[in-house]
């Protein structure tokens, strides 16, 4: 994803069933399924996109309220990262039910509820590396060079 932002590129649609595991150890990851990718030295998008449980909120705030403007950006992408490594961490493909609905997301992340923490997940790297990637400002939000630099020096 770090590749893909340097480049100008959105996937818009990053969740587990597009991320692919190249060998048994699972080192090696590639991400797939690019019908939903905007180049943003072509392109410009501002429509629903991706799929909704991974949607930034944003998008899903826009989608019910035409009055407000968003379009798909890199924070986005981060956004959907966020919640494809929450599943990846839960070990479950499932989300929280009261997470599915696209007005229930918005309903509770306006409310200050977030994805609860996985139970094998060290709190200091759920507090200061994934949520911030839910913030409900986009700018405030890190970029997947801020994570990418995170995930090397924790890991």
């Amino acid at each position: 994803m770090k590749y893909l932002h340097h480049k100008n590129i959105l996937h818009c649609d990053l969740k587990i069933d597009n991320i692919l595991v190249k060998d048994e150890d699972g080192e090696e990851i590639e991400i797939s399924d690019f019908g939903c990718a905007i180049d943003l030295d072509l392109d410009h998008c501002n429509k629903f996109i991706g799929t909704q449980t991974h949607t930034a909120y944003e998008i899903l705030k826009y989608r019910r309220n035409q009055s407000i403007l968003t379009a798909a950006s890199k924070a986005s992408d981060v956004w959907s990262f966020a919640v494809t490594v929450w599943q990846i961490l839960q070990k479950s493909y499932q989300l929280p039910s009261d997470f599915i609905k696209p007005e229930d997301i918005v309903k509770n992340y306006e409310a200050g509820k977030k994805l609860p923490i996985p139970a094998t997940v060290a709190e200091d790297f759920w507090r200061y590396i994934i949520l911030p990637c839910f913030d409900l400002h986009p700018k405030a939000r890190p970029t997947m060079e801020d994570l990418h630099k995170s995930l090397i020096s924790t890991f």
